[in-house]
């Protein structure tokens, strides 16, 4: 008769990280080996049923603190000494301004914008490091800020949680969605649907629709992380495949014009 074995921690390069089968659902540990099977152990002291049932998330009940060690020590190994210390030091000054023992389920965005008021001289370039760094912008050259609605910021909070060591992005089996990767699960989606998509069409709706709703062509620009606005109006802006909007526009430069001969 065979005995039941306990699924073994092990160690998935493309995430660095531990992780555990239960299963078919493969869950993420620990970039320390210690610390993985920690909570490995922690995990598997949970009944069966609750193991199969209950999404496990190891980093939700911690501390921000903990979780900022653990993405320092990661980026000790796997970053530049200078972008290292970089972090290090932007680092140090959000811990200190964040309440002791402040647990990661509670943290929100308006602790990195208090953090950044106590630093009124800071310039833009520093307050725009503390939030997001150029190398991870687009282009890995100028500073970049994006912008979430209450949904997506929800959808993101969620993911940083489940994923704190990045990427947020990733499929079924753990793996970062690359263009590459979209592309291909939109090919498969083709088969099924008899259509075609990319994430340019998805860029494209963008800008067309908030144009439409009366959102100038430079702030569209820089939502979508354009410091050119022409190229909102060569490639992205394509209001004049709505008919109705254009017949909608006439009517109102109609309007206008009356209203400024009289």
């Amino acid at each position: 008769m065979r005995r039941n074995r306990h699924p073994e921690p092990f160690w998935r390069a493309s995430r660095n990280c531990f992780f555990v089968q239960i299963g078919r659902k493969q869950i993420k540990l620990h970039p320390d080996r210690d610390e993985a099977y920690r909570l490995y152990h922690k995990l598997m002291s949970q009944p069966p049923e609750q193991q199969a049932l209950t999404p496990y998330n190891p980093v939700s009940s911690g501390q921000v603190v903990e979780l900022l060690d653990a993405f320092l020590k990661w980026c000790r190994k796997n970053k530049a000494p200078r972008t290292y210390s970089s972090y290090k030091d932007l680092i140090q000054i959000f811990v200190d301004s964040i309440p002791r023992g402040l647990p990661i389920a509670e943290l929100k965005p308006y602790h990195v914008t208090c953090t950044m008021d106590k630093y009124p001289h800071w310039g833009n370039n520093t307050r725009h490091d503390f939030i997001f760094p150029p190398k991870q912008a687009k282009g890995e050259k100028y500073y970049r800020t994006i912008y979430l609605t209450e949904r997506a910021r929800r959808i993101v909070t969620r993911l940083t949680v489940a994923n704190p060591m990045g990427p947020l992005l990733v499929n079924s089996e753990g793996n970062a969605w690359t263009k590459d990767a979209v592309n291909c699960a939109f090919c498969r989606l083709e088969k099924k649907i008899g259509s075609k998509y990319h994430l340019g069409a998805f860029r494209k709706g963008y800008a067309t629709e908030a144009l439409k709703a009366g959102v100038d062509t430079v702030t569209v620009a820089h939502l979508l992380g354009h410091r050119d606005p022409s190229m909102i109006s060569k490639v992205y802006g394509q209001v004049q495949q709505d008919p109705e909007h254009m017949a909608k526009s006439a009517r109102k430069a109609k309007k206008i014009k009356k209203l400024a001969n009289a």
